[in-house]
């Protein structure tokens, strides 16, 4: 996916924090295909967050020359960043450019000194974790980053990485890998076990620069991974066309156990889709057949939502 320009206007980014509130998420991050220090004015976007009185979380590769962008980093610090994720894949150049190609660790070093003297200065209260993007090369930097990380006083974690950084990703990095993914998918090769969810799906909202919702924060914005607009589509609908997109059951995300709260959703989000509730100020309301409609509806209707219920009870059943 190529880079882009883009930017969010300032006014549709409050209109998305305003129902994201309203839909219960208690988190924003501007970092999804994103370097957010790369943004001037990205404490702006902070302040519309702290406004709505919702935390706010930033994760950035760092590799910025500090002369030209510490400045920016140190003023959205300020406006009150709950957690700042620092991504990295060695401690010496020739490791870290293998998988972050054109990016400077020195920089990367001397913007996190810097950070961690405002943290000791009590000029931040920002939580700030270094992480390290683990692959088969750089174990032998795994000791070193997390010894640098405890002498600034920062947190340190480490998640496996996804793909060889030292082979082309050329083969995945355009919409047709996907397309073919799509049209050759074999149901018996389904990823999704039974009891359990993605994560990206049921506890994250990928939203692009023009406030459309993409399938999650692990796929690129191509066209066809697209939902629609956040704005025009309700909590239900956002949830349930990226529950049933067809890329997810060949995704080999790790997925985590079904929880109640996952069930109550899911139910919620198929009962809207079905008509048997109406979404009501980002509440639900169930629909009564004798005063929502004209008449007593037919016979395969009332069949339809009695094979229905039999589902959902299954559903809550193997939840519960």
């Amino acid at each position: 996916m190529k880079n882009s320009a883009s930017a969010m206007p300032l006014d549709l980014f409050e209109k998305l924090v305003a129902k994201a509130k309203g839909e219960g998420y208690d988190t924003i991050g501007l970092y999804n295909w994103i370097e957010p220090f790369l943004c001037k004015d990205v404490d702006s976007f902070i302040e519309i967050i702290k406004a709505a009185d919702l935390d706010y979380e930033l994760s950035s590769n760092l590799s910025l020359k500090p002369a030209s962008y510490f400045d920016t980093i140190q003023r959205a610090l300020r406006k009150g960043v709950d957690r700042l994720t620092v991504s990295v894949s060695g401690f010496h150049q020739e490791t870290y450019e293998i998988n972050h190609v054109g990016g400077n660790i020195a920089w990367i070093k001397e913007n996190l000194e810097q950070i961690a003297l405002l943290k000791k200065k009590s000029l931040i209260q920002t939580k700030v974790f270094l992480r390290l993007i683990q692959f088969d090369y750089n174990a032998a930097d795994e000791p070193l980053l997390r010894e640098y990380a405890r002498s600034l006083k920062l947190e340190f974690e480490v998640i496996p990485g996804v793909g060889n950084p030292k082979q082309s990703v050329a083969q995945y990095a355009a919409p047709n890998f996907y397309e073919e993914r799509l049209k050759n998918f074999n149901s018996a090769d389904d990823r999704e076990a039974q009891g359990e969810v993605c994560p990206l799906i049921m506890d994250t909202v990928a939203i692009n620069s023009q406030g459309d919702v993409y399938i999650c924060c692990a796929y690129p914005y191509y066209s066809s991974l697209r939902i629609g607009s956040y704005l025009e589509l309700s909590k239900q609908e956002l949830l349930l066309k990226r529950y049933m997109h067809p890329i997810c059951p060949s995704c080999d995300f790790t997925r985590r156990k079904t929880t109640p709260a996952d069930r109550d959703r899911l139910v919620d989000a198929l009962e809207f889709k079905l008509g048997f509730v109406k979404n009501l100020d980002n509440s639900l309301e169930t629909v009564s057949a004798t005063t929502e409609l004209p008449q007593q509806p037919p016979l395969w209707t009332r069949t339809l939502k009695t094979a229905y219920r039999g589902m959902v009870d299954k559903f809550k059943a193997h939840t519960s």
